[in-house]
């Protein structure tokens, strides 16, 4: 769903969060699936509107589950 140039780690826990972290171990983003709106969202994209699109497609997603 994201196209990113760098390689990111991607966790879940049991809390419904989904974290994404760089391979340093900087937290990068924080999403509570619950609530489909990120608490951190610090990733570079280069097109604004396929970020657009994917973060609704992920709400989307979100609200499927």
């Amino acid at each position: 769903m994201l196209k990113l140039e760098e390689k990111l780690l991607f966790t879940s826990s049991l809390d419904n969060f989904i974290c994404i972290w760089n391979l340093k171990g900087d937290l990068i983003c924080k999403v509570n699936i619950n609530y489909p709106l990120p608490f951190k969202w610090n990733l570079n994209n280069q097109n604004y509107e396929d970020t657009v699109l994917t973060i609704k497609f992920a709400i989307k997603q979100l609200e499927s589950i």
